[in-house]
């Protein structure tokens, strides 16, 4: 338990809850704050202060999205308007990209990464 005056010798004390559980007497003093998972790559970008653009593009965000999700091929390629030879081109890049061999592996690895 934490005493009363060690709270009051800290510089700040910051509390993360969700904004919906922000109890009506903080709400004004609330700020909204966003958390994203960023892949090694990412992450290094960003520490090293060089651009820290995403590692994939728009057009690849919502094919990450539903390789994560578990959909199947022929399922990616209905939800996405593309042919499954399309997917399978881009499933192949991202398979580079993210260094795995499988869908499978890739599943895993995007889903670690909050896709």
């Amino acid at each position: 338990m934490v005493e009363e005056r060690d709270l009051r010798e800290s510089a700040e004390t910051w509390l993360l809850i969700e904004s919906d559980e922000v109890p009506e007497q903080w709400s004004r003093r609330s700020m909204r704050i966003t958390v994203i998972r960023l892949a090694p790559d990412e992450a290094r970008r960003v520490l090293s202060n060089d651009h820290a653009a995403p590692l994939i593009g728009p057009d690849y965000e919502e094919l990450a999205h539903l390789v994560a999700g578990g959909l199947s091929v022929s399922e990616m390629s209905a939800q996405l308007h593309l042919t499954p030879r399309s997917v399978y081109r881009r499933l192949a890049r991202l398979r580079a990209l993210f260094g795995v061999a499988t869908l499978s592996e890739l599943a895993t690895k995007l889903s670690r990464l909050g896709y």
